[in-house]
């Protein structure tokens, strides 16, 4: 806020879905009840999904088609356009825990 950056409110939020999802699995780990465990999983269901989007959609900016750059956003900081490509789609390997 100090910036006057509202993008940077989304990007706290990420962080604030990580320390909820964080919050509700020791809850749920503590108490063991049906309602802890339904709002761990919501919570970290959100967490991931909102995460995987700030990340990729927002920062990386994967998906703008009518960038200069295809499918990326304008500035670059690398030359070759298909690092973020395999970079982005690893993160999504691991993120999602693909196991062959």
């Amino acid at each position: 806020m100090d910036e006057g950056n509202q993008a940077q409110i989304g990007n706290g939020g990420k962080y604030i879905s990580a320390i909820v999802a964080v919050i509700t699995r020791v809850t749920f780990q503590n108490n063991g009840s049906r309602e802890w465990l339904i709002l761990f999983i919501i919570s970290s269901a959100f967490a991931t999904c909102y995460q995987l989007y700030w990340d990729i959609i927002v920062d990386w900016g994967l998906l703008q088609p009518k960038s200069v750059n295809p499918w990326l956003r304008d500035k670059l900081i690398l030359r070759q356009k298909y690092i973020y490509f395999v970079s982005m789609v690893y993160i999504l390997y691991v993120y999602l825990d693909i196991k062959q």
